[in-house]
């Protein structure tokens, strides 16, 4: 027989409800000497958060959530923006025998710059006059590929000296570009700026030929005069960039 006494003696225990990460468990003890019951209240369990990465595009934003795995709980949430620009700093190169390689600048759907190390960078057919490419493929918080392409064009030429006036036409001559051309073109045109009315260009198909004779002008006009070269690739016309313009006053 057990003796009665003026405290409760409990038991260990019992645990009638389970503690999650949102709400406390309980647990219930009886006195072993009266069968006197009473409950407690167990400490709720510590969240288990999971970070979870859903990598940007080119088209959607992506994010990176800390999400508790039990009640669903988000600790930090936040958007990675989309890769929306990929633009190259110089979109066109002079060819001088060696590997171009134009800066890329990538951003994002908010307009920001996307850090480098995000995205890796590769260069193909970047060495000869034509069309090279960019290939940008993304990493880290970000998936997809991205192809820019920039031109690689023939070193230019200039005029020589002064453009000789002749009677309703004139005569130019130019500097020889010996390697990595197909011709020359040469513009005239009365207006300074060379305005596309004004206007008219000739097409010399042999880089040998350093002169033109141009005729049928309007007399005691001033023309404005300027050269190309250029390089025909895969059917394709690759020119340099516009020589400094020389002006000529028509002889009647």
């Amino acid at each position: 027989m057990i003796a009665v006494t003026a405290e409760h003696t409990w038991n260990n225990g019992e645990e009638i409800k389970s503690s999650t990460c949102t709400e406390k468990g309980e647990k219930e003890f009886f006195c072993i000497v009266c069968g006197e019951k009473r409950k407690e209240k167990i400490k709720e369990l510590v969240h288990t958060y999971k970070t979870t990465v859903t990598k940007a595009t080119t088209a959607k934003n992506g994010s990176v959530i800390e999400k508790c795995t039990a009640c669903g709980d988000i600790k930090s949430s936040r958007i990675i923006p989309s890769v929306t620009t990929v633009v190259l700093k110089s979109s066109s190169q002079t060819y001088n025998g060696k590997a171009k390689k134009p800066s890329v600048i990538v951003k994002n759907s908010s307009g920001k710059v996307v850090d480098n190390h995000n995205y890796t960078v590769v260069y193909k057919n970047n060495k000869k006059i034509g069309k090279g490419a960019v290939i940008i493929e993304l990493k880290g918080n970000y998936t997809g590929i991205i192809t820019k392409t920039f031109k690689i064009l023939p070193k230019g030429t200039t005029i020589s000296g002064k453009i000789t006036a002749r009677p309703k036409g004139f005569l130019v001559k130019w500097k020889k570009q010996k390697k990595n051309i197909t011709g020359y073109q040469i513009q005239y045109s009365t207006n300074k700026k060379f305005k596309k009315k004004a206007t008219v260009t000739k097409t010399v198909k042999k880089k040998s030929v350093t002169k033109m004779n141009v005729k049928k002008l309007k007399p005691e006009k001033k023309y404005y005069v300027r050269i190309r070269t250029y390089k025909t690739v895969k059917g394709r016309k690759y020119c340099s960039g516009w020589s400094k313009a020389k002006s000529v006053i028509i002889k009647k």
